[in-house]
């Protein structure tokens, strides 16, 4: 190694180096994975309740109705912008995310035709087993939602057979969907059978999946959220996006105000840390000052040493929390359907704080004294 490289120093003073890499690998470790989880949170909340009407938008009956009036069935079919309309029953399973229960939609859709083409319209395709049909009440579902109810293909799924489901009735799984949205589909709905039992008609619709046409996606919306809110429910990619994006902004705000405050603590005290350091290597500079070297090179030496501690503690406190939740996504979460998601562009941002905030905090004090430095006075022991 060159004797006024960079790293020369840390290599040569293992101990001392040893303690700073630490806490600021640390650092990075725990900021990465606070972002890491908030993120994955956000995540399971878009794929759960957004993704479903990314391609379509549905409307349901209000509490207080049996079916969708009619005069709603043909305003939302006279729009302009409507491809298609299609009857289906929905219902709900829950979904256990990595801080609470979210909900997962399930479209009973008695006509085979329409159940594929609704799976095509919602990318969504058939991994295991097959689509639910004939006279049997089945579903097929996501298969990470069957897999954070430890449930398979065979088994029956509803409120008759585990007492904490949402979903009504009881229901065989027949098939193992995959796709980014968590939707599932089944044949027989349970609740219009007992619509039937009771002497009712299911020839009016109980919801609807409202496909638009190509590039008429928002205008489609922008329509469907005229409609009065005490005639039908309305579920669609813009009203429901505004609803998300408001209920995370406060977690939004959190994470950056716990990021800030361990930022900030940890460039204090690593700063305070590294200026005690170089402060002791005032003989040091002092001979290279002596040696006829100038004071813009010793700083720019300084520089160079801080940035490439940085860019080291930086990277290893990266792979760092990398190996950490990919341990954690394999060992632990997989099972459950659910995952951590690291690679973000506000995951960098964040880790990126604590490099820079600590050389701007150690640097900056390092330079400010050795401005107003004697380095002859130094090596002559009278400073």
């Amino acid at each position: 190694m060159k004797p006024l490289s960079p790293m020369k120093y840390f290599v040569e003073n293992k101990r001392r180096t040893a303690v700073i890499i630490i806490i600021l690998m640390l650092s990075v470790t725990v900021v990465s994975f606070i972002t890491s989880l908030v993120t994955s949170i956000i995540t399971d909340a878009m794929n759960a309740n957004l993704k479903p009407y990314e391609y379509c938008s549905a409307v349901s009956k209000t509490s207080n109705e049996l079916f969708i009036k009619d005069s709603v069935v043909n305003k939302i079919k006279s729009f302009p912008e409507t491809k298609e309309v299609v009857n289906v029953i929905d219902s709900n399973t829950s979904f256990q995310a990595l801080m609470g229960n979210t909900s997962s939609p399930i479209y009973f859709i008695t006509n085979e035709n329409d159940l594929k083409e609704i799976m095509d319209i919602t990318h969504m395709s058939l991994s295991e087993g097959r689509l639910p049909h004939g006279e049997e009440y089945e579903v097929a579902l996501h298969e990470s939602v069957l897999k954070n109810k430890n449930l398979k293909i065979g088994d029956y799924i509803g409120n008759d057979m585990q007492d904490d489901e949402w979903l009504p009735g009881k229901y065989k799984i027949v098939g193992s969907l995959k796709g980014e949205a968590l939707i599932g589909f089944g044949n027989k709905s349970i609740s219009a059978e007992t619509y039937k039992n009771a002497g009712l008609t299911t020839d009016k619709p109980m919801a609807l999946i409202v496909v638009p046409k190509e590039g008429q996606m928002d205008k489609l919306n922008e329509k469907l959220d005229q409609i009065d809110k005490k005639q039908a429910m309305i579920y669609n990619y813009t009203s429901l996006k505004e609803t998300i994006d408001s209920q995370i902004a406060s977690m939004n705000i959190l994470l950056q105000i716990i990021i800030f405050v361990v930022v900030f603590i940890l460039s204090i005290s690593v700063g305070a840390l590294v200026f005690i350091i170089y402060i002791g290597r005032s003989d040091e500079f002092g001979i290279l000052y002596a040696m006829g070297y100038r004071k813009s090179f010793i700083n720019r030496l300084i520089l160079k040493e801080l940035t490439a501690l940085s860019v080291v503690c930086w990277l290893l406190g990266y792979l760092l929390s990398m190996g950490m939740i990919s341990a954690l996504n394999h060992f632990v979460l997989a099972s459950k359907g659910q995952t951590l998601y690291f690679f973000t562009s506000t995951g960098l941002i964040n880790t990126l704080f604590i490099p820079v905030m600590v050389l701007i905090c150690a640097a900056f004090p390092i330079l400010r004294k050795f401005k107003k430095w004697d380095a002859i006075a130094v090596i002559e022991r009278r400073d």
